[in-house]
């Protein structure tokens, strides 16, 4: 007999800080899955939006408004 289900795992700290990096630099809306939770990632969040990338959560999701090289 089969077994059948799925899991999802917890977010990589090192490839979150990458993704929120990488994304704030390309333009448009950016879709990142999984973020990890820790704080340290919550820091890097909370410094891109101090340097002004927007950025909005839906459950498992945020959304990261890139602005591109200027």
């Amino acid at each position: 007999m089969p077994i059948r289900g799925s899991i999802t795992l917890p977010g990589d700290k090192s490839i979150s800080h990458r993704a929120l990096l990488i994304s704030s630099l390309i333009p448009g809306k950016n879709l990142i899955k999984n973020l990890a939770t820790g704080e340290d990632v919550h820091q890097t969040l909370k410094c891109l939006n101090n340097i002004g990338v927007q950025t909005s959560q839906s459950d498992n999701m945020l959304i990261v408004n890139g602005g591109g090289f200027k």
